[in-house]
């Protein structure tokens, strides 16, 4: 990752070499994915929800460090977040509080994005059964 240090912001370093947040959450109430999970990149997103709110959210990643670090910024933004503002949650608020990412790195935003979307709409279709 040396190489890639100065087209990465210090957040994203850090991030990627310390991911918060990361492993499977076994008890969790939803979870989603972002990309292949048999070929390429992805992200997989874990939420427990109390009271409308998420109160615990983990991931797991396959990838590059950028991949890494958007899945553990996305769970810092989305605990103690209700469902409406995570929903509302976007690829650039996380890009930017990532501090930036490459352009040729902004995919990785958009799978820990979709990841949420689907954990999201996971558990809607849950609560509805």
């Amino acid at each position: 990752m040396e190489n890639q240090d100065k087209r990465f912001s210090p957040t994203v370093i850090d991030h990627a070499k310390r991911p918060r947040n990361a492993g499977e959450l076994e008890d969790c109430d939803a979870y989603g994915v972002g990309g292949d999970l048999a070929a390429g990149e992805s992200v997989v997103l874990f939420i427990k929800v109390r009271d409308g709110v998420i109160c615990d959210c983990t991931f797991l990643a396959r990838g590059c460090s950028s991949v890494i670090a958007a899945g553990s910024m996305t769970t810092e933004l989305l605990k103690g977040k209700t469902l409406a503002s995570a929903a509302a949650l976007t690829a650039a608020q996380l890009t930017a509080a990532l501090g930036g990412l490459p352009a040729v790195k902004l995919k990785s935003a958009e799978l820990a994005i979709a990841a949420l979307h689907d954990a999201l709409a996971r558990y809607a279709a849950d609560i509805d059964e």
